[in-house]
């Protein structure tokens, strides 16, 4: 009797360690999947236009500036400084509007901006807060891109699967 129920006891045991095997190797499956699926998953922040935008007609050209950024491993400092400049943008004269957009559990991000012209560029690309944050943040992006663009008030805002296209067709890395 004893014998008996040893060797049903170590056939149950078995079996749960079977199935848990068969379980975790479904479970690791799909985290996996998940983990692939969801990289590759984007947010982005609404368009906001800026108030500047009303007061041009609508055929008035207008300069669009795309930037990619790969971010290393120290991607809490990148968006940290993200949002620090994000918070300043309505602040930047010549700017008609911006979007911001991430992968959920990835390492990409893209900006994209309107602008007046090309002097509201520089001077925002020179600002104090947009410097700092160049500062404190590329030595951890592995990759930067930027693409501009010239378009009209009325096109404006472009959507990101238009962006992302621009930027792949004419992008240049910061630096060259």
């Amino acid at each position: 009797m004893y014998f008996i129920s040893t060797l049903a006891f170590c056939k149950f045991v078995l079996r749960i360690k079977i199935m848990n095997t068969v379980h975790n190797t479904w479970a690791k499956a799909l985290v996996a999947l998940a983990t692939v699926m969801l990289s590759a998953c984007t947010i982005s922040t609404p368009y906001k236009s800026m108030p500047a935008m009303d007061k041009l007609p609508a055929t008035q050209p207008v300069i669009v500036v795309v930037t990619y950024a790969n971010v290393g491993t120290d991607r809490g400092r990148f968006y940290e400084n993200v949002w620090l400049v994000a918070d300043s943008m309505d602040r930047q004269p010549g700017l008609l509007g911006y979007s911001l957009r991430r992968e959920l559990f990835g390492h990409q991000a893209w900006t994209m901006t309107a602008w007046q012209d090309q002097q509201s560029i520089a001077s925002f690309a020179s600002s104090g807060i947009h410097q700092q944050a160049i500062d404190t943040s590329y030595a951890s992006l592995n990759a930067v891109r930027f693409a501009r663009f010239e378009t009209t008030l009325d096109e404006l805002p472009l959507d990101w699967d238009t962006a992302l296209e621009l930027l792949e067709t004419s992008a240049s890395d910061y630096g060259s």
